[in-house]
């Protein structure tokens, strides 16, 4: 007979005739109220992978191989969420509409969060170089637009007023909600938020603290997220850009000015492009520096230029999420406008399809990395910090 059960389980399903005829990919959306017949089964590990805990991380306790899917009702939930899927759908299609492949699959990974149009060997080439984490959207995509972001609103704003917090605000939110706000990016979201606060109540000394109480409200409300990969990415990636903050912002304009001089020609425009790059490197470097022990627990392989791809990539991404969003906007009021502004797009994301397939992919092993090395690693970290007096200055 029938036994209720409420539990979260991944399901695999294709979709009944009556949603074939009646809709456009994707077939399954939010508010869909399904009756999937199947097995329920327990996940297994995959080779090394520890599949189960995965799965546990995020709340599945099994999957489901659906034999037969039908449609109960439609329009379930609420409505915002069901707008924001919607957007979100509009948008696929845009960018699709505007840009070929396979950087229209990229620009739908990373701006949207939509990994599974990427093909195979682009996938693996990502995970082979160990840049596979500038596919998941994550508090270092947040952390790297709310740095461009707050530079670009201080060259045009400047800091009389608090008022320039407002832009890099909602452009983290922004992307939150076009993303689908998955909980990495929802939780680093509300992280860049309690460090704008920080800045606006003119206590950037307490971003650290904020940060280490926003995680905590977060674990208060959820005990099982600190057992998530994701979230303990999302804190390290945030907490590494906000460490080096204060190191952009006195270096990145001298190394500028300095590299302009010593080419003999004095541009404004040049200066502002090389301070933005210089700033664009240290927060990639002070990113990876504080996820990579992580990675290396969580995923058992160290590649060896994993860092260097990283540092080379992360210019582009900020063109890319800009430029995507663009698109894709454009697109919806004529598919023409959406065409012609992808090709800004389209340079940026070519440049990180060619990086990554064309990389060396040399990597050891990451097994030997236990928790004795993160422990070590972060109690390192935060004892330079202190040498160097650099938790003096946040």
């Amino acid at each position: 007979g029938w036994e209720p059960l409420r539990t979260r389980a991944l399901a695999y399903a294709e979709p009944p005739e009556s949603l074939l005829l009646q809709r456009e990919p994707p077939y399954f959306r939010y508010g869909d109220r399904l009756r999937l017949e199947g097995v329920l089964e327990r996940p297994l590990p995959i080779a090394d992978f520890d599949y189960p805990s995965y799965l546990a991380n995020q709340g599945i306790s099994g999957i489901l191989w659906s034999r037969e899917t039908t449609l109960v009702s439609q329009g379930v939930g609420s409505r915002w969420r069901g707008w924001i899927f919607e957007l979100r759908r509009k948008l696929s299609a845009s960018i699709e509409d505007s840009l070929g492949e396979p950087q229209s699959a990229m620009a739908r990974a990373l701006l949207l969060g939509q990994r599974g149009g990427l093909p195979a060997e682009l996938a693996q080439d990502f995970r082979d170089t160990g840049t596979s984490h500038l596919l998941a959207i994550s508090g270092l995509h947040v952390g790297i637009l709310l740095t461009m972001s707050l530079g670009a609103a201080v060259w045009l704003m400047g800091r009389r007023r608090q008022l320039y917090l407002v832009l890099p605000l909602a452009f983290i939110w922004l992307y939150a909600m076009v993303s689908g706000g998955p909980p990495s990016v929802v939780r680093a979201a509300t992280m860049g938020t309690v460090f704008l606060a920080a800045l606006a109540l003119g206590r950037p000394r307490s971003i650290l603290p904020a940060l280490a109480l926003s995680a905590a409200a977060m674990v208060a409300v959820n005990p099982e997220v600190i057992r998530q990969v994701s979230f303990q990415l999302s804190f390290a990636a945030m907490a590494g850009i906000a460490v080096a903050l204060p190191y952009q912002a006195k270096f990145a304009p001298d190394i500028a000015a300095d590299i302009v001089r010593r080419t003999g020609r004095q541009r404004p425009w040049a200066t502002y492009a090389l301070t933005w790059l210089v700033s664009a490197l240290i927060v990639a470097l002070a990113a990876t520096l504080a996820t990579w022990p992580l990675v290396a627990f969580n995923f058992h392989r160290i590649p060896l230029l994993g860092i260097f791809i990283t540092i080379l990539a992360l210019p582009a991404l900020p063109f890319i999420l800009l430029g995507a969003l663009a698109t894709a906007a454009a697109g919806l009021v004529h598919p023409a406008i959406g065409q012609l502004l992808s090709w800004i797009t389209w340079a940026p994301l070519s440049y990180l399809v060619g990086l990554v397939s064309q990389a060396p992919q040399p990597a050891v092993s990451g097994a030997w990395v236990g928790d004795w090395l993160v422990w070590a690693w972060y109690i390192m970290l935060g004892g330079l910090l202190l040498l160097t007096g650099g938790l003096g200055r946040i």
